[in-house]
């Protein structure tokens, strides 16, 4: 059985929509302009947020190995056969980012026009949340406090992290700096760029200079630690050998002024062993001076150097909410809507 489908073609008439349309402009207008109110009204209550950008140039280091050279007498230039540096600026997002990183800036002293306190306790207490937030968290609030008790030692010592083991209102402050905080990277020329808003422009400017006095204290620390536990080392051996020298310096003084006059051969030949060991022990304690000298310069050496570019300065403007575009959006929100409800009449 064969049936032929007759397949209709409407076409529109896009003259009679925009008459349609044209016939209710006062009503969609009406609605545009509420539809506007709604997003002032949005966007006021939407708190404002301050950016902080700074940006930095960390120093890399670069050394001359064997295999270098070998490379640079067989004509390979390769830049980065030279590069050592263990730690590229590539990670430094990673380091940031991590919860030992987090919870050592959340104990950042900061001060503002409405708090004076730790960056934990302004970011629990003083950070406003949109009025909606407020009314959809009450049931979860009150849930919470029925199902789970406070605790007041824990309350009373809400800076006592642990990495390993994070409270839940912890975790949440440490999931809420990291989404203030956004850092970039320039893979070409390592330049770093770090943004911070907050909603106190003061503290903004406070957490990012503190969030750079952390970033370079850690990074000299793991680019210094080999060459601080070396020093350490020598200069423990050089104390030592110091002792030695001096006390071996002792004894043959003393052999000296008590055998004045002695002509046996057993004499000199002590007083001669006595002169070999002060000799030996002089070298072994100026070879370990001239190593101190040396592992002092490479922590000298070792010790990068953070170029500030753009340093953190209070912000003047607001960085968001933009009233404009969230006005305008709901005006043609509203435009839209309303234009769809007329041509379905």
């Amino acid at each position: 059985m064969e049936s032929n489908e007759m397949i209709e073609v409407r076409e529109i008439d896009l003259g009679a929509v925009f008459r349609k349309v044209f016939r209710h402009w006062k009503m969609m207008l009406i609605w545009s302009v509420l539809g506007a109110l709604l997003g002032f009204g949005i966007a006021k209550s939407i708190p404002r947020t301050y950016t902080v950008v700074s940006k930095v140039s960390p120093e890399l280091s670069y050394r001359q190995s064997s295999i270098t050279s070998l490379a640079a007498m067989a004509g390979i230039t390769n830049n980065m056969l030279n590069n050592t540096e263990a730690l590229l600026p590539t990670v430094y997002p990673d380091i940031i980012s991590s919860p030992e990183f987090m919870i050592k800036l959340l104990g950042t002293q900061v001060n503002s026009e409405k708090c004076d306190t730790t960056l934990y306790g302004y970011l629990s207490t003083c950070v406003r949340q949109p009025w909606w937030n407020v009314v959809l968290s009450l049931p979860f609030k009150a849930i919470s406090a029925l199902t789970s008790p406070k605790d007041d030692a824990a309350a009373e010592d809400s800076l006592s992290f642990d990495a390993f083991k994070l409270t839940k209102e912890q975790a949440g402050i440490v999931k809420s700096l990291s989404r203030c905080i956004d850092v970039s990277v320039d893979k070409r020329t390592y330049l770093i760029t770090i943004s911070v808003e907050m909603q106190d422009r003061v503290v903004a400017a406070q957490t990012s200079r503190a969030l750079l006095a952390h970033l370079e204290e850690f990074v000299r620390k793991y680019r210094t630690d080999k060459t601080r536990k070396d020093l350490a080392f020598f200069e423990e051996m050089y104390e030592e050998a110091k002792s030695d020298y001096y006390e071996a310096q002792k004894k043959l003084s003393w052999y000296v002024d008590s055998h004045q006059g002695f002509v046996l051969q057993s004499a000199k030949i002590e007083q001669q062993r006595l002169q070999n060991d002060v000799n030996l022990k002089y070298q072994l304690f100026t070879s370990l001076s001239q190593q101190v000298q040396n592992a002092r310069l490479r922590v000298q050496q070792d010790t990068p150097v953070f170029a500030q570019i753009v340093a953190p300065t209070v912000p003047v403007r607001k960085s968001g909410p933009s009233t404009v575009k969230i006005m305008a959006f709901f005006f043609l929100l509203a435009f839209v809507v309303s234009a769809l409800v007329y041509l379905r009449k």
